[in-house]
């Protein structure tokens, strides 16, 4: 099985770890990313059409949420998604758990 991370999760990573801000090495964490990400998953036809399905029954979802849902619901090994978005975790889909990435 696998997760999907939520390209947000990954920038609020990079924000709160202050990589950009001289905090931390900013190479250090790169090579975490590098490490933890096996596949960066396209947008396709076929995941742009389940987002527009996601967004008409869902109006208040935003695209980039509704591209990440929709992927996910798509890739066969997908069983999670790992959000930073707490608006996210409160859509139903198909076949997936929904974790908020929380700050600690």
């Amino acid at each position: 099985m696998a997760a999907i991370l939520d390209s947000d999760a990954v920038v609020a990573f990079l924000d709160r770890t202050g990589a950009r801000l001289g905090r931390h090495d900013e190479k250090q964490v790169r090579g975490f990313f590098a490490d933890l990400i096996s596949e960066i998953l396209p947008v396709d036809a076929e995941v742009a059409d389940k987002a527009a399905d996601l967004r008409s029954r869902r109006r208040s979802l935003r695209m980039p949420d509704a591209l990440i849902l929709a992927t996910a619901e798509l890739h066969p090994d997908a069983d999670q998604i790992v959000t930073g978005d707490r608006a996210t975790t409160k859509v139903p889909v198909s076949g997936l758990e929904v974790k908020l990435l929380q700050e600690r």
